[in-house]
């Protein structure tokens, strides 16, 4: 009980607690997928060098790159082993297009 009042504690601090860094990519890709759920839906701007419309799938293949990131951590969880070859190459493939996205778009995350 101790330690998860301390991690909140660190939170409500930081952004981040020690619990957080054993896999600071689940974490952030955890906080990412729900983030940017939440600023596509609540936006009131979309960048000029596309339509609305445009923004709103970008910010999906963003989040889904995101999503992509938990999923592969998962993948032995859910998948049988004859397909896990060929589902985690989609999942990379998901994987490394939201983030090349992200990389290119970050700082037009603003609203």
């Amino acid at each position: 009980m101790f330690k998860r009042i301390k991690y909140f504690i660190q939170r409500g601090k930081r952004g981040y607690s020690d619990r957080d860094l054993w896999d600071l990519g689940s974490y952030i890709s955890e906080v990412m997928t729900k983030a940017l759920d939440d600023f596509d839906k609540t936006r009131h701007t979309y960048l000029g060098t596309m339509t609305e419309e445009q923004w709103s799938e970008t910010l999906k293949e963003m989040e889904a790159g995101f999503q992509a990131i938990l999923d592969m951590n998962d993948l032995l969880d859910w998948v049988e082993i004859k397909n896990y070859k060929k589902e985690y190459k989609k999942l990379k493939a998901i994987k490394d297009k939201g983030l090349k996205l992200f990389a290119k778009y970050i700082e037009g995350l603003w609203d």
